[in-house]
């Protein structure tokens, strides 16, 4: 097992211990109760074999109960402490397959992607961790999804993802979900899946809301200027926008024309570049752009941009 991916499992027992344990109330005998309670209290203290024998004799002796489910959850989650993957992925699995409607669904799905990971099913953890962010209503688990994916796809030898892995996200979750997975596709050196992703979320966006393209111009000729203008690289995007400003009234003094400059804020990320760049490609009032400006931003851009004939000038990017 390498470093790399030692570390990565470091991640996620990190991000699992950042989870907080469901509290709830059970309303089976009292007897059940007493001990769902001191399970609950062995999981919080660590002791996680003690709650796993409680939490097994729960699931026999409860068949029928109400919170089954969460008796099943918290039993997978005591064999994962323990390091018993291969059980957790069973366990886990009967309960996401028989209880569909279940509220623990989202963290169970999220726990067996993390299984799934430790046992060196990469691919499966993606899988399982889309199917938990699809579904999750809670904020706190999302975000911790969206880190255990970047992770898993960071680690993963090879990936494999189209538009159909996306296709039931709610549009919203779509783009974020896209923005987190193409940027650490783009990482590792596979811009050419990257830019399958970004085309997911692409078709989203709609244009006349996100970008400047239908605003109103009183120039002959317009040219784009596509840099970072907020963000970390706000300052070399100002600096090659005023340069550009600058030589631009030379010229237009020079020259007798009428040329503008129309500047779009890149942010220095590279899928609002490659949306910025494809909205310019379209827009026939603009005839030449200068931008983006990193390699990243650049990479991107110009593979949306494969079948346009737009001139563009890339001020400062090395590849």
């Amino acid at each position: 097992m390498t470093s790399h991916y030692l570390r990565n499992v470091v991640i996620i027992l990190v991000l699992t211990a950042a989870m907080s344990a469901f509290a709830d109330n059970v309303s089976d005998p009292p007897e059940a109760q007493a001990q769902y309670a001191e399970a609950s209290r062995l999981m919080h203290e660590g002791d996680f074999r003690a709650a796993l024998k409680i939490f097994d004799g729960l699931t026999e002796k409860n068949p029928v109960s109400e919170h089954l489910d969460l008796y099943i959850y918290n039993r997978a989650k005591a064999n994962y402490y323990l390091g018993d993957y291969e059980f957790a992925i069973k366990s886990l699995s009967y309960l996401v397959d028989r209880f569909p409607k279940s509220t623990l669904i989202p963290h169970g799905l999220f726990f067996l992607g993390n299984a799934y990971y430790l046992e060196g099913k990469v691919n499966a953890a993606v899988q399982s961790y889309f199917s938990a962010y699809q579904i999750s209503t809670d904020k706190k688990l999302d975000q911790i999804i969206l880190t255990s994916i970047g992770e898993a796809v960071k680690n993963a030898e090879s990936v494999s993802l189209g538009e159909a892995d996306f296709s039931n996200f709610s549009s919203s979750k779509k783009c974020t979900l896209v923005q987190a997975v193409a940027k650490i596709l783009m990482l590792r050196g596979d811009s050419l899946q990257a830019i399958q992703v970004m085309k997911v979320c692409l078709a989203e966006v709609n244009s006349n809301q996100d970008s400047q393209m239908n605003r109103s111009r009183k120039g002959d000729m317009t040219i784009a200027v596509a840099l970072p203008l907020s963000g970390e690289l706000q300052q070399y995007g100002e600096e090659i926008y005023n340069g550009a400003v600058i030589a631009l009234r030379d010229f237009n003094a020079a020259s007798g024309k009428n040329i503008e400059l129309t500047p779009y804020d890149t942010k220095g990320d590279e899928i609002n570049a490659a949306r910025i760049m494809t909205d310019i490609s379209r827009d026939n009032s603009i005839f030449a752009a200068v931008g983006p400006l990193t390699s990243e931003e650049a990479a991107v851009a110009s593979a949306s941009m494969v079948c346009g004939d737009l001139p563009v000038i890339i001020p400062a990017a090395t590849q």
